[in-house]
């Protein structure tokens, strides 16, 4: 369902609105720290959102032809 990560990107930009005036503000460390992880968390979800909204997936193995040639080659 493509409309629920559309959603997610959608949210996930306006948190990043709202949340954009206060961090310039950022004095000590600990702050940095916060939102170093908060920018973070917001990169991987729009990232990971916006391939589900592509329909990008990670494929691990063999293509299809070249499995079945495995399968042909072990039978």
């Amino acid at each position: 369902m493509n409309h629920f990560a559309l959603f997610r990107i959608l949210f996930a930009c306006f948190l990043l609105y709202v949340a954009w005036p206060y961090i310039p503000t950022m004095e000590t460390g600990l702050e940095m720290t916060f939102w170093g992880v908060w920018l973070l968390l917001f990169v991987l979800i729009v990232g990971g959102n916006g391939l589900r909204f592509l329909q990008m997936r990670v494929t691990t193995g063999l293509p299809k032809e070249e499995q079945s040639r495995e399968r042909a080659r072990e039978h």
